[in-house]
């Protein structure tokens, strides 16, 4: 539901900033956090690699919305060239 908000918020444009968005996705890593342990204590354990990967995926996530804007600045192509021509 929060990624839906998150969308009708306008959230996916590069200028606005991703409250909404970082929640959800950190309330999924709690909630698989929460569902690995419950497996790992009844010893399901093919399940609990399982869910660390999909931890692990949504942790890759956050830190890419991070990475990218309003978080951090855009580099310019025409930018980069100059400072290898600086270089020279």
């Amino acid at each position: 539901m929060l990624i839906t908000a998150s969308v009708l918020a306008g959230e996916f444009l590069p200028t606005r900033r991703k409250p909404i968005l970082l929640s959800g996705l950190g309330l999924s890593m709690f909630t698989f956090a929460i569902i690995a342990w419950g497996e790992n204590i009844t010893s399901q354990f093919s399940t609990v690699a399982e869910l660390f990967q999909y931890l692990t995926g949504t942790a890759m996530l956050i830190l890419l919305v991070l990475l990218m804007p309003p978080y951090r600045k855009t580099p310019r192509l025409p930018g980069l060239l100059r400072h290898e021509q600086e270089q020279e």
